[in-house]
């Protein structure tokens, strides 16, 4: 259960425990913190966001997840944060609440060509999938672009997907053939199988909380690099698709030699500076080697 109210009064320790008092529409909300380092030093008056663990007649009993001072927001350490996508969270609105349910802040925002679902960290992004929805995406080639899109801005692209059952015809050796090709040629993709919408939240939830207060990664802040104009985002998002490039050193090299063209015809040797000498014999591998493939692929 999810609490909101007033910080009323601060004890500091009660049975070792410390605690603070909250007053919320629901009555007095004892809050238990579990380091008080990481809370604001004034909290009187801040708006607390917490859930509930124990329900007694007067008193919630909860644990501190999130602090909203008058002047800022303040997301503490115990409380992840995961962005979904404003499209996602319209068709998937039992996942979105499931995510708060267990203790995640849902963050709502357009993530619309970066490929991304849902972002986890500044590291991993997860593109979500029906068994139906992966087989319409691979007949219309859709897959391809989008996975492309997500490795280019993320260090670890999850490509998440979801079902037992489809309703679609498409042979089996098909789908495996796509997801053995993805796993191959977009080496940082990885593909994982969830149940059901309510497995999909609590994997999503534990990633979250994995990368935010275990590994204390942060994340992503939308640059104004991925709002500017259209000529410029296509230009940027072509330099990222490069393996092991991204949007950030894509950025980079584009404001060092100006154009895609300059980009794609530059020596290994400058390519080394940006990525290192393994990466950028890959990259000028990528761009030099004849093309042999196109059977297997399509």
């Amino acid at each position: 259960m999810q609490i909101e109210g007033k910080v009323l009064k601060v004890i500091y320790e009660i049975r070792r425990i410390p605690v603070m008092e909250v007053l919320t529409d629901q009555g007095l909300l004892g809050v238990r913190a579990k380091n008080w380092a990481d809370l604001p030093r004034d909290l009187l008056g801040a708006r607390i966001i917490a859930f509930g663990r124990q329900i007694e007649r007067n008193l919630f009993l909860a644990d501190v997840v999130g602090v909203r001072e008058p002047s800022a927001q303040t997301v503490m350490a115990m409380i992840p944060s995961v962005i979904v996508d404003s499209n996602e969270a319209t068709m998937a609105s039992l996942i979105t609440a499931q995510l708060k349910e267990f203790g995640c802040e849902v963050l709502i925002k357009s993530l619309a060509g970066q490929g991304a679902d849902y972002v986890l960290s500044h590291r991993i992004a997860v593109q979500r999938k029906s068994l139906d929805d992966l087989c319409a995406s691979i007949s219309d080639g859709r897959v391809f672009d989008e996975m492309a899109d997500l490795a280019a801005y993320y260090q670890i692209p999850v490509l998440l997907i979801e079902g037992l059952e489809a309703k679609s015809k498409m042979r089996p050796e098909s789908v495996a053939g796509v997801l053995a090709y993805l796993t191959t040629e977009l080496a940082e993709i990885r593909i994982i199988h969830t149940k059901n919408a309510m497995d999909t939240a609590l994997l999503l939830s534990r990633l979250a909380k994995r990368e935010q207060l275990d590994r204390k990664a942060s994340l992503p802040v939308l640059k104004e690099a991925y709002k500017a104009k259209d000529l410029s985002e296509a230009q940027l998002r072509v330099v990222a698709s490069l393996p092991g490039i991204g949007a950030r050193t894509g950025l980079k090299l584009l404001k060092d030699l100006e154009t895609p063209e300059a980009v794609m015809t530059a020596d290994e040797m400058k390519f080394a500076e940006y990525v290192g000498r393994k990466r950028a014999r890959k990259i000028k591998e990528v761009l030099t080697e004849p093309f042999e493939r196109a059977e297997r692929i399509f």
